[in-house]
């Protein structure tokens, strides 16, 4: 995506991720905790959608327990698979 010139707001949750220097991105590391992840998660895809960025790519976190399903709900049900964005 970053080689496509594109904007992109990027959200991983593992610990230790590197980070890629690039003007077009993003990176909102999000908490490894579910109640904290959940309470950041509409705030920060509110702010990459005031940056404007043009695709918005999240980790989904490992379902360590039940406490992550519904974050992972929510995640899954706004998703759009990356294999549908080029059509």
């Amino acid at each position: 995506m970053l080689a496509s010139n594109l904007r992109v707001g990027w959200m991983p949750c593992t610990p230790g991720v590197e980070t890629i220097e690039s003007p077009r991105l993003l990176l909102r590391r999000m908490p490894t905790d579910p109640s904290a992840y959940g309470r950041l998660l509409y705030a920060i895809l509110h702010e990459l959608d005031r940056a404007e960025v043009e695709c918005v790519v999240v980790e989904l976190p490992e379902a360590m327990d039940e406490r992550w399903h519904a974050v992972r709900d929510r995640l899954r049900r706004g998703a759009v698979p990356l294999d549908e964005t080029s059509t």
